[in-house]
């Protein structure tokens, strides 16, 4: 046999915690990786919760009942995205936010941008800081159920909005 049979891979890499991802149901309960490989999970890089929000539909001003999973909440960050206007837009424009939030679903902290697409004009690259901030503002506090409000306090949420308007100068998508 040429690779090790994945029990060792895993068991071997516990302490660079690859295989000890916390799976979502159940907050004691990890992934060792002794048993078999570990089942996917929503939090692959440490603890961190990481979605991508295309700009193709628009903001809804609806406000969502009570959030019980991960995907309701980025569900819910999806309809509060309202990318800047198709004048000022640019297609490809790319912008990543780090946050977190309370138990009581109201911003942890002040959220932080982290990456713009380079190559875009600084007035576009203001715009579309502006528009992710102002999707965080629109949102807040969010509606999470008691069981997920104490699973998701205080983890690090990876948001990254995407400019996919296909009828944006440039696009084609």
């Amino acid at each position: 046999m040429i690779f090790p049979p994945l029990k060792q891979i895993c068991a071997a890499s516990l302490a660079l915690a690859a295989c000890a991802w916390p799976v979502l149901v159940h907050a004691s309960s990890f992934c060792s990786g002794v048993e078999g490989a570990c089942p996917p999970s929503l939090r692959p890089f440490g603890q961190e919760l990481r979605v991508t929000i295309g700009s193709r539909a628009p903001a809804s001003t609806e406000r969502a009942g009570e959030l019980k999973t991960i995907g309701d909440v980025f569900a819910a960050i999806g309809r509060c995205w309202a990318p800047p206007d198709r004048r000022y837009a640019a297609h490809g424009t790319q912008i990543s936010m780090r946050l977190s939030f309370k138990r009581n679903g109201e911003i942890l902290g002040e959220p932080r941008i982290t990456y713009i697409s380079p190559g875009i004009p600084d007035q576009t690259k203001q715009l579309y800081a502006a528009a992710a901030r102002e999707t965080v503002r629109r949102c807040s506090p969010l509606p999470l159920s008691a069981g997920l409000g104490g699973a998701l306090a205080g983890r690090p949420f990876a948001v990254r909005f995407v400019e996919d308007r296909p009828d944006l100068p440039g696009g084609s998508i």
